[in-house]
């Protein structure tokens, strides 16, 4: 309220109410580019989490036996008549892993705008007497939206997808190895009763049958509970 001030007094007020919105439009850039590093950094510091991983097998066994890394995520992979299933998915895994880089971002730019709090209302509202309301309103950018635009970050984000994608890639190939069990389970469902089956099998059809049973419950004994890739 400028009543009861001379116009020296006013145009005092707002050059001071000017240079302290200068300020807080500074601290503001300052703390949007610590926003944007620190986004950056954890993206770059999850990429590197993930090319730990991205090496030959024969590394990989060296490092277990050093007790090494620990794995990022566990996944089952279940047998089923249909054939074989993860779970967790690898879609589901990456649409979350997106989802946390999303929301991590989303936490530590989610702040108001400095020129948008109330406390500072008294000192920002005499520039717009000025016609400074238009520039205070620029200023007033959302903050998750712009880093979200970074080239830098949008590059880290896009390796780390891309990087979760090869290490997936990994575990569907070793899976691979295990289709002929989904053949085994199919053949072995079929067989109801063994004195239908072999009724009319002579003692060779009925040995070379067992060994292989036995040969097939030897294979499945062999199989690992677990499995770093």
């Amino acid at each position: 309220d400028g009543g009861g001030m001379s116009y020296t007094e006013r145009a005092t007020t707002r050059t001071q109410c000017r240079k302290l919105t200068k300020f807080i439009r500074m601290v503001q850039y300052l703390f949007n580019d610590a926003v944007s590093q620190m986004a950056r950094h954890t993206a770059a510091r999850l990429l590197e989490v993930l090319d730990g991983f991205v090496q030959e097998p024969e590394e990989a066994e060296e490092g277990e036996k050093k007790g090494g890394k620990k794995p990022n995520f566990t996944i089952e992979c279940l047998l089923e008549p249909a054939g074989l299933r993860f779970q967790p998915t690898g879609d589901s895994i990456r649409e979350v892993l997106e989802a946390c880089l999303r929301d991590a971002l989303r936490a530590v730019s989610g702040t108001q705008s400095f020129l948008a709090v109330e406390d500072f209302t008294p000192f920002t509202a005499p520039l717009a007497e000025l016609g400074d309301a238009l520039q205070l309103e620029e200023q007033q950018q959302d903050l998750c939206g712009l880093v979200a635009q970074d080239p830098k970050y949008r590059e880290l984000t896009h390796l780390v997808v891309v990087r979760y994608d090869t290490l997936f890639d990994r575990v569907v190939a070793y899976s691979d190895d295990f289709q002929d069990f989904v053949r085994i389970f199919n053949e072995n469902s079929d067989l109801q009763d063994c004195s239908v089956t072999f009724a009319d099998a002579d003692l060779d059809k009925f040995r070379d049958a067992l060994a292989m049973y036995k040969q097939q419950m030897e294979d499945i004994r062999a199989i690992g509970r677990t499995k770093d890739i």
